[in-house]
């Protein structure tokens, strides 16, 4: 079989990275891939305050008039449209208007993919989209994002929302770099091989690769306390996350020669899904032969009830059969070598049951507490359970405190790109919150920031406990254990704190239910806003008036923990700045100059703004993100714009012609057959009406012409132009008359 290599230097490397990566030299820890400790780090005294500080908060929705605006219904709506995007860090999204043409437009800082890679997103569900463009913009050569680009576009039903998520959810670094391109599709067809041998799971397909509302997720049988079975469906996030991913924790997802433990071509090089599945070594059990009889996931009980407690028991069974305990002279981190050695300590076990887990359909994450020096896993049902094949322990979190007398720092559990998160609350019966704010050197708040929580650790020192990463409001929260000491140490695109290295000690000693508030300072600060409010215009024109409703739907935020691969993680509230602006003042802007505009908000998130264009100019009103330096949030906008009806139009005559061009609201609206779209003209010109989806394709032309001034009304089906039906969901109707521009949204239910 033909694999694509970046390069025979770049392999090289690559087997050398992975090789010292996975033997490392063996000792007493449980744990593998421990970072060598510096001999010392200086402690800077600077301790977190208990209880609540005052916190930043995401200002109101806003509804701004124009100080000059007269308070008339006297305004006729010529020009609506909308965009959704993200925008990147120091750059902004603008809505441009120019009175004399009466053009609406947008000014969109989406940069354009290469053909390959906007085909992928073209190809991939609706709901990948957006992830897909931005794992794309992000890979350090665009030759090898088309090369991701092309296992979406060639994947085969129903493997491709599979492939695209991967596509989308694997570090670029590691996409790039590491991974073999048709080992996405490979992965895929694994899952769905297994699929069909299990008795307790099955995929559920939702529509298929020809529709953007195109989706997977698995349907598990559960045996409840009660006794009762019955079936439970994860969420879709569950299922592509933690049964699809091919990344555990911080190994790399590529072909590995069991042999060595190194990265290999097919068919020396095995993929652990395929490789556990259908191989054994002599003497050990084959996996995919242990289900039979095997109808449910496990028993819903407090505490592990033995053999017949279903799929996870079998799970159980085949890794204490095939692994022994004791690491020996190697320490692995890849699930191939580490069968292929059949020992290990915890960090063994937790890699080999996080790859058996999800070979065997089951969500499967590897939970890992640094300090303490251990690592175990949990699953899925409808709730992380804790799971542990060595000590045959599940669903007794409080095992390690309340049995083995730890007392636990920190746990996180591991996801696929490289972000974790705190799930300390299932494992101690105590625990505190520590809630870091950063601000740069100016006081403003810095995102992007990534803040590392340390503890004392077992072996002596202190070691890495958890991680986070600041907000676009400088924020991140963390949920630690309790009786413990907690260092930190902020890294980030405005420079490091302590500044003179080392970390700082925030907390000494936990209280169980005690929030501590801490924040620090940076050495730098991103650029400044630097627009003033304008003045009044004197004797300001009420010709025309804009409205723009605005939501920030979530920001993205980026980092890099303990494996070094970049991640994105969405979150709920981002903040952007606005203003309005006219020409000259918007070109000073974009120039770094001292500029002034209207309706100026700071770290707004969403709400509504009215202006009454006080000159006949253009004007632009901006959504900045140039004080952010790593986040993007992600904007809606709909903007309206209105002429006062005391304007005439040029070319309208009395009677019965249209005043004014126009685009109706489509009727009916949503609509599963046909819909009826109305447009007015006032005078004869050229006209075009077209439909877009949603990423701006055009899919359907229903008018293009010389037309008469008139009314007109036009049908639309749900065609496309090229003669296939269109999916279900949102289309915008444009109409391009006489240099002005018209949009309606319009919804198709099928």
């Amino acid at each position: 079989m033909k694999t694509f290599r970046l390069s025979a230097i770049l392999f090289g490397l690559i087997c050398s990275t992975l090789y010292f990566a996975s033997t490392a030299t063996a000792d007493d820890r449980g744990l593998t891939g421990i970072e060598p400790m510096p001999a010392y780090e200086p402690v800077l005294f600077q301790p977190a305050v208990e209880g609540a500080a005052v916190r930043l908060e995401t200002p109101a929705p806003d509804f701004y008039q124009s100080p000059w605006m007269k308070y008339t219904d006297d305004w006729i709506l010529i020009a609506s449209d909308e965009i959704t995007v993200p925008i990147p860090e120091g750059f902004q999204l603008s809505v441009y208007f120019d009175p004399a043409s009466e053009y609406l437009t947008f000014v969109d800082p989406t940069i354009p993919l290469t053909e390959a890679q906007q085909a992928a997103v073209d190809r991939a569900p609706a709901w990948l989209k957006d992830d897909l463009y931005d794992n794309f913009r992000r890979f350090d050569y665009s030759f090898a994002a088309d090369l991701v680009a092309n296992e979406v576009v060639n994947a085969p039903d129903p493997y491709v929302d599979e492939v695209a998520f991967q596509a989308a959810h694997i570090a670029p670094d590691v996409l790039g770099y590491y991974t073999y391109m048709q080992l996405l599709l490979e992965n895929a067809q694994g899952v769905y091989a297994a699929d069909s041998a299990l008795d307790y799971i099955e995929i559920i397909d939702y529509g298929d690769s020809n529709d953007d509302d195109y989706w997977s997720t698995a349907l598990y049988r559960i045996v409840e306390e009660s006794g009762d079975t019955i079936q439970v469906e994860v969420d879709r996030e569950i299922y592509y996350w933690y049964v699809v991913h091919p990344k555990l924790s911080d190994e790399m997802p590529t072909y590995i020669n069991p042999e060595t433990g190194n990265p290999a071509d097919p068919p020396v090089g095995v993929f652990w899904r395929d490789y556990f599945w259908t191989h054994a070594d002599s003497g050990y059990p084959l996996l995919s032969e242990q289900f039979e009889g095997c109808d449910f996931l496990w028993a819903h009980e407090t505490n592990f009830s033995g053999p017949d407690n279903g799929a996870v028991e079998v799970v159980n069974v085949w890794i204490n059969n095939v692994m022994n305990w004791g690491a020996g002279s190697e320490r692995p981190i890849q699930p191939v070598r580490i069968y292929a050695l059949h020992c290990g300590n915890c960090g063994e076990y937790s890699d080999i049951t996080a790859a058996a887990g999800r070979t065997a359909l089951i969500p499967t994450v590897c939970t890992t507490n640094y300090c303490e020096d251990h690592t175990w896993n949990e699953f899925w049902d409808r709730e992380w359970i804790a799971w542990e094949p060595v000590n045959n322990m599940v669903n007794s979190p409080l095992t390690y405190e309340n049995n083995w007398g730890k007392v636990l720092s920190g746990v996180f559990n591991w996801r696929g790109d490289g972000y974790v998160w705190d799930v300390i609350e299932r494992y101690s019966e105590g625990i505190s919150i520590l809630n870091v704010t950063v601000y740069d050197s100016v006081g403003k708040p810095a995102d992007g920031e990534v803040v590392t929580i340390k503890s004392n650790a077992l072996w002596g020192g202190f070691y890495y406990a958890t991680w986070g990463i600041t907000n676009s409001q400088g924020m991140v929260s963390f949920t630690l254990g309790d009786e413990q000491t907690f260092y930190a140490k902020v890294t980030g695109p405005l420079g490091s704190y302590p500044y003179s290295g080392g970390v700082v000690l925030v907390i000494d000693l936990t209280t169980a239910g005690t929030t501590y508030e801490w924040e620090c300072s940076m050495f730098e600060y991103p650029p400044d806003l630097d627009v003033a409010l304008a003045p009044p215009y004197p004797d300001p024109l009420d010709d025309y008036l804009m409205e723009i409703d605005y939501q920030c739907e979530y920001e993205t935020v980026y980092g890099t923990y303990f494996t070094y691969n970049e991640f994105m993680e969405k979150m709920t509230t981002g903040v952007t700045d606005f203003f309005i602006a006219n020409e000259e003042n918007y070109f000073a802007y974009n120039l770094f100059q001292p500029a002034e505009g209207f309706s100026i908000l700071d770290n707004t998130s969403e709400g509504s703004v009215s202006f009454v264009l006080p000159t006949a100019e253009p004007w632009y009103a901006v959504f900045s993100s140039r004080e952010l330096s790593i986040n993007r949030p992600r904007m809606n906008l709909a903007v309206d714009i209105y002429r006062n009806s005391s304007i005439g139009v040029e070319g309208a005559t009395e009677g019965s012609l249209p005043q004014s061009f126009s685009l109706g609201t489509p009727c009916p609206n949503p609509f599963n057959s046909e819909t009826q779209v109305s447009f007015a003209i006032p005078k004869n010109a050229n006209v075009k009406l077209v439909v877009h989806n949603l990423l701006g394709r055009e899919v359907a032309v229903l008018a293009e012409g010389y037309y008469t001034a008139g009314e007109y009304n036009i049908r639309w089906s749900g065609m496309s132009d090229d003669g296939s039906s269109c999916a279900s969901g949102i289309y915008l109707v444009r109409m391009v008359a006489d240099g002005r521009d018209f949009s309606r949204k319009v919804c198709l239910l099928k």
